[in-house]
């Protein structure tokens, strides 16, 4: 039977040949274009939750992604050490809009490049990207028909039993309303409704519904174009 030899390198950190200077480079790239990222999406993102929650995570996931990569790159025993540790991680944050996947993504993307020493390639990518992302999002905005209104209502888990009655009210006060999310947390509950048409009489026929102690909601009304 013929034998297999296996080069014993593949298996040894070859950390010697990983020069500092490069990787310092590396991070403050990588530091960068996440801040750069953070940035744009604070301004153009679309999502109707806390963009700034998210966005203040973007320059430590390229960074982190960064050293992982350059490191995991010089042997392939911590390549696949890294997957056994990632199988016993779970992500815990949840992804409530597909924007937010894609961003989170472009964060990660930025890492892998500069991590692999693609640094031009990364940065004339990283540009092109948000470049189409900006133009497609003019032109959505463009063609939207009308401006839809976004109700976000909190209250605390306690009284998630009015989670039917809230439900049937807002039914009755915005005849054109859709439940586009609902979070359920240990804590409290948030619901999102997309009001289309909604008109000044029927936003003050909410306060008065709901403004009492029964229900000790908190709300917020938000104006944004959307397609739909």
């Amino acid at each position: 039977m013929e034998s297999i030899n296996i080069d014993p390198s593949l298996f040894m950190g070859n950390t010697g040949e990983l020069s500092l200077v490069s990787l310092i480079i590396n991070l403050a790239l990588s530091a960068s274009l996440g801040f750069l990222l953070a940035i744009f999406y604070r301004k153009y993102g679309s999502t109707i939750t806390n963009r700034n929650h998210l966005a203040k995570n973007f320059v430590m996931i390229s960074v982190t992604t960064t050293l992982v990569i350059t490191v995991v790159k010089a042997s392939l025993a911590l390549s696949l050490g890294l997957v056994g540790a990632l199988s016993i991680v779970r992500f815990r944050a949840a992804i409530k809009e597909p924007e937010e996947l894609s961003f989170l993504f472009l964060a990660i993307a930025i890492g892998l490049g500069f991590g692999a020493e693609h640094r031009v390639i990364t940065i004339v990518a990283f540009f092109l990207i948000l470049i189409l992302f900006y133009i497609n999002r003019a032109f959505s905005m463009k063609s939207a028909q009308s401006d839809n209104i976004f109700l976000t209502i909190s209250y605390d888990k306690k009284d998630d039993t009015l989670f039917s009655e809230v439900l049937s009210k807002i039914a009755d006060i915005f005849p054109f309303s859709t439940l586009k999310r609902y979070d359920l947390s240990d804590k409290e509950s948030e619901l999102v409704f997309l009001l289309n048409s909604a008109n000044i009489d029927q936003i003050e026929s909410f306060k008065h519904t709901f403004d009492n102690p029964k229900y000790n909601f908190r709300y917020s009304f938000v104006e944004e174009a959307r397609v739909y």
